[in-house]
């Protein structure tokens, strides 16, 4: 629950969540409540959209809990840090096995209860640059005015967790860049995931010249792997939500936007930062991924059917 809190004090726009709920967690959701209604920047800035975990047997979902949020909170006596420390929302889902977690059902409900024209696809845990939204919206703003089909990705970074300040100037992460103290999203673990050509360049524009600019990315076979953060509108297609978590469940997105005939321009300028640097899975990630890449066959089958009903063939868009 940090997180929401940590986004919204450095995000400069709306932001829409999606938490998932199981039977009896229900309970931690006073906390969630007063940690939105209290907390002045969240309660601006955040929309949160619960969504609750079907039990066996389970037809109907239940409201009981609805009506007493709003009578149990009061935020005379709101202190956050405590709330944040007496919570046991940091990870609602902590003990949930990821093979269950719907993470693209999630995604879509995050979008489809956001309110403004054009959507941001990220993870809550990363920052943001300073000042991203002003330093985008000239580029962004054709998406909108002119319904042009771009989607913009923006550069992710990921930074040991001993840095004493999170770089959100570039100056700041050139300088960790430089001490090999920062480095592209999971350069270390997943990198032809997460590789844009021309770093280098990009840190020399960006420093050197005060204008957002964005050049073309080439989303080609050769790049299936790729899972790009976007920014789009907000009528773009929404992840596929048959894909196994953590077997392509967001590259169906980058797939699916070239098969809808979007192109890709890599923004100047702005990023975003992840703490820690990831170098491999953990036990419970690689259970997930070998149960994921058992269910492959069916999910290709069931997206390139979606697909082709939707957008005719394929076109040049690369093959998962």
């Amino acid at each position: 629950m940090r997180k929401i809190v940590d986004q919204a004090l450095s995000w400069e726009d709306f932001i829409s969540y999606a938490v998932l709920i199981r039977s009896g967690e229900e309970l931690n959701l006073p906390t969630l409540f007063k940690v939105w209604f209290c907390n002045e920047s969240v309660r601006q800035k955040v929309s949160i959209h619960l969504v609750w975990m079907r039990a066996p047997f389970q037809n109907e979902c239940t409201w009981d809990y609805k009506a007493t949020l709003f009578e149990t909170s009061q935020c005379d006596a709101f202190n956050n840090e405590e709330i944040l420390l007496e919570s046991n929302l940091p990870m609602f889902m902590a003990d949930l096995p990821e093979i269950m977690y719907p993470i693209n059902f999630l995604r879509n409900i995050a979008r489809n209860g956001a309110s403004t024209q054009l959507h941001i696809v990220a993870d809550i845990e990363n920052i943001f640059s300073d000042n991203f939204c002003y330093l985008v919206r000239n580029a962004t703003r054709m998406l909108v005015e002119d319904d042009m089909k771009i989607a913009f990705i923006y550069r992710r970074f990921e930074v040991e967790s001993d840095v004493e300040q999170v770089p959100t100037k570039l100056s700041q992460l050139f300088t960790l860049h430089s001490e090999n103290m920062a480095f592209y999203f999971h350069q270390k673990f997943f990198a032809p995931g997460h590789f844009i050509r021309n770093l280098s360049g990009w840190f020399n524009y960006s420093m050197g010249n005060p204008e957002v600019i964005t050049m073309p990315f080439d989303y080609t076979s050769k790049r299936i792997t790729f899972e790009p953060q976007f920014i789009m509108r907000a009528t773009a297609p929404e992840h596929f939500e048959g894909a196994p978590t953590r077997f392509y469940d967001h590259q169906v997105l980058i797939n699916e936007l070239c098969r809808a005939g979007y192109t890709f321009r890599v923004l100047s300028h702005v990023f975003n930062i992840h703490i820690g640097v990831k170098r491999k899975l953990t036990e419970a990630e690689i259970l997930t991924s070998r149960i994921a890449k058992s269910r492959r066959w069916p999910f290709r089958d069931r997206f390139y059917e979606y697909l082709d009903e939707k957008y005719g063939p394929r076109k040049n868009c690369p093959k998962l």
